[in-house]
């Protein structure tokens, strides 16, 4: 992802569509506390996808970010959501060998 969003105070009034990249963009880089606020605001698509069709949740399991995909769930995430070209969360989980994120997708009821 190209665009950055830094400034958190700008977040919460930037377009919808905004704020979920930058819910994609926190999910990516581990930052837990900025995915947490943008949830916690209540009005970002949990399930929105980039060109690619990842969803934030594909970006935390590759990532190793386990607190964040315990937030994504927690959130309703679709969890078996599954892009063309990345298959779902719990592929990508497993293709890093993340077995913490694997074992929490499983609970979670991923397929």
């Amino acid at each position: 992802m190209s665009t950055k969003w830094n400034n958190e105070a700008v977040e919460a009034h930037e377009p919808q569509a905004s704020r979920e990249l930058a819910l994609l963009e926190a999910a990516e880089y581990g930052q837990s506390r900025r995915v947490k606020r943008l949830l916690d605001a209540g009005d970002v698509d949990v399930d929105f996808v980039d060109s690619k069709g990842r969803a934030a949740l594909h970006f935390a399991a590759q990532g190793g970010h386990l607190d964040i995909v315990n937030a994504l769930i927690a959130a309703k995430c679709d969890v078996d959501h599954s892009s063309k070209i990345h298959g779902t969360a719990l592929c990508v989980a497993a293709r890093k060998s993340h077995r913490d994120i694997v074992n929490a997708l499983l609970e979670a009821g991923a397929t």
